[in-house]
């Protein structure tokens, strides 16, 4: 595994080499404030040498079809709000996972492609009075966790 950095010494590439051929290609790149916004499975070897210079700008497509782009939004206090699949292709963009806070800053759902949880009931006070967290795939049948917190 080969890794190239930015002046920040962030990654911003990572190859699988060997013997002098390049056979996958993760670039990624950052906003403003340092965060990851964006990280690109390349899917066209042909064009590793020439990648564009955001990864949220898809490449030439290839005979492996369109890049495979992943795209994290923040919110003002730099938390993950979105978290989009496929960004930039057309017809396989999704909105994979969507967090939403509390103003005092706890997370007060989260909403998958699939299905709505809240993360935490509220007490009165707006305190954590309990967590569900799922124990096994919902196929084996329902377990949830209780977490009381005082």
């Amino acid at each position: 595994m080969q890794t190239g950095y930015d002046s920040y010494l962030r990654p911003v590439t990572q190859s699988l080499v060997s013997g002098g051929t390049t056979y996958a290609l993760t670039q990624t790149s950052y906003d403003g404030l340092g965060r990851v916004q964006c990280t690109a499975q390349r899917m066209n070897p042909s064009v590793y040498g020439a990648l564009p210079s955001d990864a949220c700008t898809l490449g030439t497509t290839g005979s492996y079809g369109a890049d495979r782009i992943v795209k994290q939004t923040y919110d003002n206090v730099g938390r993950v709000t979105l978290v989009q699949t496929g960004y930039g292709a057309s017809g396989v963009e999704a909105d994979e996972v969507t967090t939403a806070y509390t103003t005092n800053g706890k997370v007060a759902s989260v909403t998958t492609r699939r299905t709505t949880r809240p993360a935490t009931s509220m007490t009165a006070t707006t305190g954590c009075h309990r967590r569900n967290i799922p124990l096994r795939p919902r196929a084996l049948g329902p377990a949830t966790a209780r977490i009381t917190s005082s």
